[in-house]
């Protein structure tokens, strides 16, 4: 209730947790990981927010301490992290390039890059490929979208409830090898696990026409937060965020 970016909506799961609790809906759980399942289960039917889930706590090296209930540098973080790759870059036939992006990274993409190859010929068409995005920080996007957009594009704004501030996000003024922000045919073909970070990109080329979207229905995860610690067993991810799309005033949760 402190932390959620939407005040009223974190009261309602509060308000409906304890129903359940008080209920017995949890009373036969045993296993830790189907008690963050049930967790998870009951949060989301009420704020419709799959960034919103609880999760088993890493282990602790016994007589450890943590004073920050945010877990900024968690072990679950760290896992995922190790999770995401660049996929092949590629070209295929017709002068078309092919970008596999399979997460993002906490910060920018790894050193050797996942940048979208051209295809030869005359006519340059760029086709990249979004499949299975995971979500991450915000702040790699812009930096992939910089190669596509024109300097200093807005992309996107994050609210936070904490300090009651919004965040924009822009694209870089110049970047390292060829951009390719003039006119192309670009498309995404995405998967029902795209998620977050991977959904913003495509929506991105999607409100600025720039690209045409295919593939399964996303996660449609829009709101950005962070892990605390409900105790030694249990870490909870609560969106303390909202994304805002210049264009579109609003922004891809529950949207293709």
């Amino acid at each position: 209730m402190d932390n959620y970016v939407f005040e009223d909506v974190a009261k309602q799961c509060a308000a409906h947790l304890g129903r359940k609790w008080r209920d017995g809906a949890f009373d036969s759980l045993e296993d830790v990981s189907a008690f963050a399942e049930a967790l998870t289960r009951e949060l989301q039917s009420v704020s419709h927010d799959k960034h919103m889930r609880v999760r088993p706590s890493a282990p602790r090296p016994s007589g450890s301490r943590t004073s920050n209930p945010v877990l900024t540098a968690s072990w679950l973080d760290r896992q995922h992290e190790a999770q995401l790759r660049c996929g092949p870059r590629r070209d295929s036939p017709g002068h078309v390039g092919i970008l596999d992006i399979r997460g993002f990274p906490a910060t920018e993409p790894p050193a050797d890059g996942c940048g979208c190859v051209e295809g030869p010929g005359e006519r340059r068409r760029a086709r990249c490929r979004s499949q299975e995005q995971r979500g991450r920080n915000p702040g790699s996007d812009p930096l992939l979208c910089s190669h596509f957009f024109p300097p200093k594009t807005h992309l996107n704004s994050l609210y936070w409830r904490q300090g009651d501030r919004t965040e924009e996000f822009w694209t870089l003024e110049s970047v390292e090898g060829k951009a390719t922000a003039g006119p192309s045919e670009s498309s995404f073909s995405s998967a029902a696990r795209t998620f977050s970070g991977g959904e913003e990109f495509a929506y991105n080329f999607k409100t600025r026409k720039r690209a045409t979207l295919i593939g399964e229905t996303t996660g449609g995860g829009a709101n950005p937060g962070g892990m605390y610690a409900v105790n030694e067993t249990l870490a909870i991810f609560v969106p303390t965020g909202r994304a805002i799309n210049p264009v579109t005033k609003t922004n891809w949760r529950g949207l293709e």
